[in-house]
């Protein structure tokens, strides 16, 4: 199943966020990743890496609406941030 449907009318998903505890390397992040039709790189600039999790930016957050952004959860171990355009 490809998990690419959006959850507001209107709202783009801007980064992914993929936990490590369900992904613990960064090669499987990227095959959820590349599965689920999302970027693996933006602009040039690969995943961030943090203590828990892989997040993975899908657009610039200055092309978004300021406090427009929600997070909320696409599956299990993967949330997604996403908001309005401007």
């Amino acid at each position: 199943m490809r998990v690419t449907e959006q959850r507001e009318v209107g709202l783009v998903i801007q980064t992914v966020i993929l936990s490590k505890d369900r992904f613990p390397t960064k090669e499987e992040a990227e095959e959820w990743i590349r599965a689920n039709g999302f970027l693996t790189d933006f602009e040039g600039n690969e995943v961030d890496e943090t203590a828990n999790s892989w997040r993975y930016r899908q657009a610039a957050p200055g092309a978004f609406v300021t406090g427009s952004f929600r997070t909320f959860e696409l599956t299990n171990g993967v949330q997604a941030v996403g908001g309005k355009l401007k």
